[in-house]
């Protein structure tokens, strides 16, 4: 070429320059984007990720992800052959595992691009979960099931927990995720704000227990550019030396004070077709090989970005609260029955786990595989677009089919475990040889008093008797179709069981309830009575509950422990309002529905005293709320202190949200409401303006205010959203918006189309909770112990009369302690003796409860095992490499627990004699 020649401009250069004009232009338009910001060029170092953000199930079925998850692997895979820079993120085990046993030369093509370096591993979540609805220990096997699958078949864990799209983070979440393999976090969604900026993009954020994990909050790039610039310039971090512990409490602005004005000079940029799949598409890929070509960015992956992050994590604020979204807030109540399951199936799932891991101790198989199965089932439906109710019909369809396949097989766990128990059991009884054995089982870590349901048959009632032949008092009550006889089991162990006799009977004609005198030594039977103005009036040796005649609401509810009268207003009250939230109805709830409040029936239809007794006294009130038919039930069972409560609903409301309203006299700043594994105090008046944000709020299994002296706690079994104005309290029941619609290409659904449901939610609704009025503070109270109660009842079986080495009633495992609760008992994921009848290995999960320092004190009961190791492990079942066992000998195993700490550990017991630890030489 001659000199002349090479001096001119070729085919896709510019005049008098050597870069390509496309690179010219992409990088001209992407600094002048920059400088639109504030920004100068090179004054942030960006790094490219390509990503697909797949959503498991949503306006498609969840069978038609496994072919979009094909097809974006298969998609990557290419890219990562034909371009040499490409790298390619991806979150989810599950979606892994499908390709693994569907896709074997996918799988392993993945495997072999992880090796090399090219596909980033992130996100050890089973699926990409709720933030806020799973409970603690789902939480935790998200990250267990997640992660050992990554370590099984990719030999590492996931250093990032990868959640763009979950709608807000619960504030245990760093210890868990930490505790779990975790270094870093990254989302996108906080960016979708309705009221306010969050302040922050990259921090340190702190959960209660004081763990810390780097955060980073950035928007997928490709959805809204310049939105992406906006968010690189506000991550900023504090100037050398200073420290900022920021919360809900301070203002944007005077956080945003304290920081830097110049930004954090690393981005992210995730990018790549999302929600149905794809990945990055050629285009895309070209963009960022030019503007690499042109220095403007790197291509690299997440885990580089978050190794450049570390570089100044000195100089980074602290977030110590929860990461609240400003949106989405109806995802805490659409599709109730959905959350209904996903709270029983925790429950179960838990009981048989402790069940069976106990009968192991004897030489029982424990059933691994089954458990797995369920908790795999109940991972999957926690996914960020089932479990919240933001998906079509055919999900939902779907979902209740395994979910019922689930508690099938889950109860059958428990029934086996629980026949294995009694079988053991020395239950013959001569004197009651014509009443059966009743085992009432306790799951949780401390001696309680609760009340049992047994199905009877209508015909017939049911005589219940103490192992020395005492006859306590049983009251047959109707639910429904279906007929129950009802006792109070007292002090039945903890992680124990205590046995009792039962006799069906059928009464003679106007024969009196025997032996009564004699119950009342034990407790004061339950007694209702009507007021002068028709009111009913509850009480029981706790409570004295009103129920007003003229609105059916509760009027009253006096602590006769403490005199006091514990409402300022109605309790249990219906409030209706018009919920037409225009964008995303189905997740949003109208942000001005208090001032649509359509009128609910005041005067009832009707209401009946429904049970009278020595155990159950109830009321039924029955009204229209607009155009559906409710019926509320008011209960107190003898020797509890709680107020029951059901209402039932037959919900044909649209664009509609229905509250139970509590209008306390407690006068306090904040209210506590449990959060997975912990609790969180928000403020009951707004102090600022994320404050206000904060008008519906997510809670686990109760929420409670008190002013230190008194107060009254509300209990549930499957709702999630709750409300607070100053001292009345407002739990979410059921709303009622449009479903989304499917996608063009969804698979699968209902025929004709104009016979698919358009709103959510409507039918039958059962929704219990509990009023539960308390001295001194909700740790006072031990709200954590419960709400357990009221969600996991006693489990029982009978049996026959027969001989065995297990007492009348026994504990297997003691938990002494003040504030801390065993969360879970389970066998090993890595168990070596697992063959070996003499040799057991348990793994043990405490939670402190209440936010303060506790000593515990673990027990073995057994005599013919020895306690031989105990280990700290961290929540995947490794060893931690923590300090802290104070003592483990004598059967008995001493920890120190910090507030709010999760501790897992292993326990290695060892057979004392030929044949220990085998039926039926050994006893639990």
């Amino acid at each position: 070429m001659s000199e002349q020649a090479a001096q001119e401009p070729q085919p896709g250069e510019a005049p008098d320059s050597k870069e390509p004009i496309k690179t010219r232009v992409l990088r001209t338009a992407f600094e002048t984007v920059m400088r639109l910001q504030g920004k100068e060029p090179g004054q942030v170092r960006f790094l490219a990720a390509g990503h697909s953000h797949l959503d498991a199930a949503w306006r498609w079925r969840a069978f038609q992800t496994r072919s979009k998850a094909k097809l974006t692997f298969r998609n990557a895979l290419r890219h990562i052959e034909e371009y040499p820079e490409f790298s390619f993120a991806q979150s989810t085990p599950q979606f892994y595992e499908w390709m693994k046993d569907r896709q074997p030369r996918i799988f392993r093509a993945i495997q072999n691009a992880a090796k090399r370096g090219r596909w980033d591993i992130v996100g050890g979540c089973w699926i990409e979960p709720d933030g806020n609805m799973p409970d603690g220990e789902s939480f935790v096997r998200q990250r267990l099931y997640g992660q050992r699958f990554y370590l099984d078949h990719f030999g590492k864990v996931a250093e990032i927990e990868w959640l763009p799209d979950t709608f807000g983070f619960a504030w245990t979440l760093p210890q868990i995720f930490a505790k779990s393999g975790a270094k870093y976090f990254w989302t996108t969604k906080l960016l979708w704000n309705d009221t306010n900026n969050f302040p922050l993009r990259t921090f340190l954020w702190r959960g209660p227990d004081g763990t810390e994990i780097l955060t980073h909050v950035s928007p997928l790039f490709g959805v809204n550019a310049n939105d992406f610039f906006r968010t690189v310039s506000a991550n900023r971090v504090l100037p050398p030396g200073e420290e900022l512990e920021a919360d809900y409490s301070m203002s944007e602005r005077s956080i945003r004070r304290r920081l830097e004005r110049t930004p954090l000079p690393e981005a992210l940029i995730a990018y790549g077709l999302g929600d149905g799949g794809g990945g990055p598409t050629p285009v895309e890929i070209d963009i960022m090989r030019t503007l690499r070509d042109a220095e403007v960015l790197d291509m690299g992956t997440p885990t580089e970005f978050f190794e450049r992050l570390e570089l100044y994590r000195d100089r980074l604020p602290v977030w110590n609260d929860e990461l609240y979204l400003e949106f989405h807030r109806g995802c805490l109540t659409t599709q109730g029955l959905a959350k209904r399951y996903n709270r029983r199936l925790e429950i179960k799932a838990r009981n048989a786990e402790i069940v069976h891991t106990m009968n192991s101790l004897f030489g029982d198989i424990y059933p691994e595989d089954e458990l797995r199965d369920v908790w795999k089932t109940l991972l999957f439906h926690q996914f960020h677009d089932i479990l919240p109710g933001s998906s079509i019909p055919e999900v939902y369809d779907d979902a209740y089919e395994a979910y019922e396949r689930a508690e099938t097989q889950v109860r059958d766990l428990i029934r086996g475990g629980l026949y294995s128990i009694a079988r053991r059991i020395r239950t013959q009884n001569d004197a009651l040889i014509d009443s059966a054995p009743l085992v009432v089982y306790n799951t949780l870590s401390w001696n309680r008093t609760g009340y049992v349901r047994l199905e009877v048959v209508p015909t017939r009632t049911l005589r219940v008797f103490r192992a020395d032949g005492s006859e306590i008092p049983c009251q047959k009550v109707a639910l429904g179709n279906r007929h129950f006889a009802m006792f109070t089991a007292t002090d039945v162990p903890d992680m124990g069981y205590r046995t009792y006799y039962v006799k069906e009977e059928k009464p003679a004609p106007g024969a009196p309830p025997p032996r009564a005198a004699e119950w009342r030594e034990s407790y004061e039977p339950v007694s209702v009575k009507e007021a002068a103005d028709g009111s009913p009036i509850l009480e029981n040796e706790f409570l004295k509950v009103t129920v007003d005649a003229q609105t059916g609401w509760i009027s009253s509810i006096i602590d006769k422990v403490n005199a006091r009268e514990m409402l300022d207003g109605p309790a249990n009250e219906l409030r209706l309002y018009r919920d037409a939230s225009m964008v995303y109805p189905a997740w949003n709830i109208d942000p001005h529905y208090r001032e649509k409040k359509i009128d609910v029936q005041q005067q009832p239809d009707d209401i009946e005293i429904r049970d009278r007794g020595p155990v159950v006294a109830s009321v039924a009130v029955r009204r229209m709320v607009h155009t559906s038919p409710v019926t509320q039930e008011i209960r107190l069972v003898a020797g509890r202190p709680f107020v029951y409560c059901a209402t039932v609903v037959d919900w044909q409301e649209k664009k509609a949200l229905l509250k139970a309203c509590f209008h306390t006299a407690i006068r306090t700043d904040s209210v506590t409401a449990e959060i997975p594994y912990g609790a969180i105090d928000r403020p009951t008046r707004p102090r600022n303006r994320y404050d206000k944000a904060r008008w519906e709020m997510p809670c686990q299994k109760w929420f409670d205010l008190s002013d230190g002296r008194y107060g009254i706690a509300v209990l549930n079994d499957g709702k999630y959203g709750f409300s607070c104005e100053g001292a009345s309290l407002g739990l979410t029941l059921v709303r009622g918006p449009r479903y989304p619609a499917a996608v063009v290409n969804a698979w699968g659904l209902s025929e004709p189309a104009s016979d698919r449901p358009r709103y959510t939610d409507q039918g039958i609704h059962v929704m219990r909770y509990a009023i539960f009025p308390h001295s001194g503070a909700w740790q006072d109270a031990k709200l954590w112990q419960r709400g357990l109660e009221f969600n996991a009842p006693f489990i029982t079986i009978r049996t026959s009369h027969h001989n065995g080495v297990m007492e009348l009633d026994g504990s297997s495992l003691k938990c002494d302690s003040e504030t801390t609760y065993i969360a879970a008992v389970k066998r090993p994921e890595d168990n070596p003796g697992r063959q070996d009848a003499r040799f057991h290995q348990l793994v043990v999960r405490l939670v402190e409860a209440a936010g303060a320092h506790d000593v515990v004190r673990l027990t073995f009961h057994g005599p013919l095992l020895e306690l031989t190791d105990v280990n700290d492990m961290d929540l995947l079942e490794f060893s931690s490499g923590a300090a802290g066992l104070v003592e483990a000998e004598q059967g008995a195993v001493t920890l120190n627990m910090k507030p709010f700490e999760i501790r897992t550990i292993k326990v290695t017991l060892v057979g004392r004699g030929p044949g220990a630890g085998a039926a039926p030489e050994t006893r639990i």
